[in-house]
């Protein structure tokens, strides 16, 4: 409360001399340190002998107070379009850093991810989570109608890629499931909408993180986790090898990356010593190296042989039963066909990689 009385009073007082007030990432300086102010007392009040991870009423409370500053700041404001983005990431990257701070610092505050917000007391476990929820799913329905305001009064966007992507991850963050989803379900649209390929490629994997957030509460979210992870991997594989014939060479690095890293690492938790690793990378290896000739880009074509390379090593040292000669049998062959796919495209294409 006195807070917020020092910044009334300093708005005040700029205004009716006709001053503006320093700002720090657009957001007036007195505001922006009575968020940091608050954030970390808040840390700070779960790192003593008598704090406690479980006791989160104060969460409550900075949410509430993040939320009465950035509306003050709203306040006889002009350009709402272009400052109500700031206030929302100066609601949401706050409350990220002090959640990640206090994690960090000995589980001060819980993990991001980790989150069933019906175990434990209504006051102090199962209220903060509802009322943090709420502010997050409101951030989110504020961005998208600002967005809509902007595209009807005919502005540009906005927020670049790069940063679209990142706020719905840091909501997925702070989320237990539905704040999050809806998050990079905007992120995904608004991402294609604008073409942003390195939105969507942030989007993706954390609308997967906000999934299995919300298996800490609901199971069959965590059953179906690994399945649904494996079917977005190999989905975006194959929209990276659609981006040919659709001339969507924009998409294909995201593409690539996003099921390299989807694929690969349900993979290895689940099926580490098993013939599908390898046998997914050689996929995945085919995939891009014969993008990367279409496409003419070098470094598609080197990774593509890298990814080669690492399945012929996984397999000979992890995989059980390699040596079989039925298995290194139909392991030979299958990399004697891809390289050969590769060296009729290579040499029908020769002119066109020299100049590459």
């Amino acid at each position: 409360v006195f807070a917020t009385a020092l910044i009334v009073l300093a708005r005040h007082r700029s205004k009716s001399l006709e001053l503006d007030l320093p700002h720090i990432m657009g957001m007036e300086m007195p505001i922006a340190m009575a968020i940091g102010g608050l954030v970390a007392a808040h840390v700070a009040s779960h790192l003593g002998p008598g704090g406690s991870n479980q006791d989160l009423l104060d969460l409550a409370v900075v949410t509430v107070l993040l939320l009465e500053l950035v509306a003050i700041s709203l306040t006889g404001q002009d350009n709402l379009l272009d400052r109500i983005p700031i206030a929302l990431d100066w609601v949401v990257l706050p409350l990220l850093a002090g959640r990640m701070l206090g994690a960090i610092a000995v589980e001060a505050l819980p993990f991001p991810l980790s989150i069933d917000p019906f175990e434990g007391d209504m006051l102090e476990w199962e209220m903060p989570w509802m009322l943090l929820e709420s502010a997050l799913i409101l951030c989110v329905l504020t961005d998208v109608w600002v967005d809509r305001r902007r595209r009807a009064a005919g502005r540009e966007d906005w927020k670049n890629s790069s940063g679209r992507g990142a706020r719905s991850l840091a909501i997925v963050l702070l989320s237990f499931g539905p704040a999050g989803i809806l998050a990079v379900a905007s992120a995904i649209v608004q991402g294609w909408r604008y073409r942003q390929p390195s939105a969507v490629g942030i989007a993706i994997p954390a609308g997967l993180m906000a999934l299995f957030a919300a298996g800490n509460w609901f199971g069959p979210a965590m059953d179906v986790f690994p399945e649904v992870t494996m079917a977005t991997g190999l989905l975006l594989l194959v929209l990276c090898a659609m981006t040919v014939p659709l001339k969507g060479g924009d998409w294909t690095m995201m593409l690539a990356f996003n099921s390299h890293l989807l694929i690969i690492a349900v993979t290895v938790a689940h099926q580490a010593t098993s013939v599908l690793l390898p046998v997914l990378l050689i996929a995945l290896s085919s995939t891009v190296w014969i993008v990367g000739i279409l496409q003419l880009r070098r470094a598609l074509r080197i990774w593509g042989l890298a990814d080669l390379l690492v399945a012929i090593v996984y397999g000979l040292i992890f995989v059980e039963g390699i040596f079989e000669p039925t298995t290194l049998l139909v392991a030979l062959v299958v990399v004697a066909a891809e390289l050969g796919v590769v060296s009729w495209l290579g040499l029908r294409n020769e002119e066109q990689l020299v100049k590459d």
